[in-house]
């Protein structure tokens, strides 16, 4: 696409300027803690579907139609003070769109503009202090102003002149930029608009993954299934069986991340009211929905591993999170088609406390499970070849993971947290799953290598406490 015959670009910053979307997400919540977890997950939620809008706006409704009647809680200029103190250190250190400077050179002809849904002094300020506002000599507009009355006023003006581009990541950027008579291209590459694809083609627009690839004369655009292509789809499942605060956490999690190249599945046993309250209030976000009664969690994630249509898939159940907003984004990079399990550490979370817990080499799997499940990304179609075996009930996802590393199956670890782990799972602890894990080592490894298992020695040094409840008064087995 040849872009010198424009007289104005205008861009929006949030997603294309800077990479700033997870930020925002998260000092949304941020702000929003005093009024409780559920409230402030779905105002990330709200913010993440309705991107491009002005704070103002998304905390007005806020306190309009989220919190509920009567809750005590801070102001709408207290909430407004809250998420720029949240955010103004983040603005100050994210990346900065590749090929900017590059890209000024070669459209040295045309006016350049900001206009954003974040606070013009804001973002005035940030722009100054990161040396990048001398390339606006149009001028960087923002809120309380929203992005309609901005473009009107400006192209009044004659500071905007024809022909005109804007460059955005969101719905609302390219239905302001149609209402104001601009051509539009999508910025995919940070956008939180999980639709991004669909909504291209429906639409007929062109679309990019960085301004970097505007320097190139000769780039294609509006290829969506190719540049698709380049960001794999993942596939996360959700097993939940009536945990409904647990199911609202991770629900939100799913929701705020950047990357939006992926289907949400959830299987639910059949729980009961209150677990399927949540999942109403969350049922546009979730494309596979299975609820009916299963045999235990691995004959559910086996369902959920039957209907997933992503290149990877990732279990992210009930009570257990992402690290971060942008953790789908942090590992699509590694995500090379090829090896078949991809996987990083997790934090373990206690009483609200967190813990890192590193991941090992894979060949540690002799002695245990080498990093958490929940931290891991299988191409889907090795799962549906090594499903979970339903005989195990504690330790099924330790006897896939030897299983494939006994076929021969390739494993990539990466330096990344991929996930907060809920402490108090059904495999941590009593006698159960000990037997278990021991069994799949005896079959798979021998009595050789059982001295360096970290089973055994845990079994051995527990032993007693383990078979307590089995033993009777009189200290005879029962």
């Amino acid at each position: 696409m040849d872009i010198s015959h424009y007289q104005t670009l205008i861009f929006d910053c949030d997603g294309v300027i800077l990479d700033s979307n997870r930020i925002k997400s998260e000092a949304f919540r941020t702000a929003a803690l005093p009024y409780g977890d559920a409230a402030a997950n779905a105002l990330v939620s709200w913010h993440v579907a309705n991107g491009g809008i002005s704070r103002y706006q998304k905390f007005a409704h806020f306190l309009s139609e989220i919190v509920p009647a009567g809750l005590p809680g801070p102001d709408l200029e207290t909430l407004l003070a809250r998420y720029a103190e949240a955010v103004r250190d983040g603005l100050a250190r994210c990346a900065v769109a590749p090929g900017l400077a590059a890209l000024r050179a070669r459209t040295q002809a045309a006016r350049w503009l900001i206009v954003s849904g974040g606070d013009q002094a804001e973002l005035r300020d940030v722009f100054a202090a990161r040396g990048l506002a001398d390339l606006f000599d149009g001028g960087i507009f923002g809120s309380p102003d929203n992005k309609d009355q901005i473009l009107s006023r400006e192209l009044t003006s004659g500071n905007i002149t024809g022909p005109a581009l804007f460059l955005g990541d969101s719905t609302y950027d390219h239905r302001a930029a149609h209402a104001a008579g601009l051509d539009f291209v999508f910025v995919f590459g940070w956008s939180e608009v999980r639709t991004w694809p669909e909504y291209v083609r429906s639409n007929g627009l062109a679309a990019i993954e960085s301004l970097n690839a505007l320097i190139t004369p000769a780039v294609q655009l509006g290829k969506v299934d190719q540049v698709s292509e380049k960001r794999p789809k993942v596939s996360i499942i959700t097993v939940v069986y009536n945990d409904p605060n647990g199911l609202e956490k991770t629900m939100a999690s799913v929701a705020s991340q950047v990357y939006k190249n992926y289907e949400f599945i959830v299987v639910d046993g059949a729980s009961g009211s209150k677990t399927q309250d949540v999942i109403g209030k969350y049922r546009s976000m979730i494309d596979i929905l299975i609820s009916e009664p299963d045999a235990g969690i691995y004959d559910a994630m086996n369902k959920g591993i039957a209907v997933a249509r992503g290149q990877y898939s990732i279990f992210m159940n009930s009570d257990d999170t992402f690290a971060s907003s942008g953790t789908l984004s942090d590992i699509c990079a590694h995500l090379d088609g090829l090896t078949a399990v991809i996987y990083g550490h997790r934090n373990y979370v206690t009483k609200g406390r967190k813990r890192l817990q590193e991941a090992h080499s894979i060949d540690y799997v002799t002695r245990r499970m080498p990093y958490c499940h929940q931290a891991a990304f299988y191409r889907t179609e090795i799962l549906r070849k090594f499903p979970f075996n339903t005989t195990y009930k504690y330790a099924g996802d330790y006897n896939q993971v030897v299983e494939l590393y006994v076929s021969g199956a390739t494993f990539r670890s990466i330096d990344c947290v991929v996930c907060d782990y809920a402490a108090g799972g059904k495999s941590e602890s009593g006698l159960r799953p000990y037997l278990e894990v021991l069994k799949i080592q005896f079959d798979n490894f021998g009595d050789k290598d059982m001295s360096k298992s970290v089973y055994m020695q845990g079994f051995l040094d527990n032993f007693p406490k383990l078979v307590e409840p089995y033993v009777n008064s009189g200290g005879k087995e029962i």
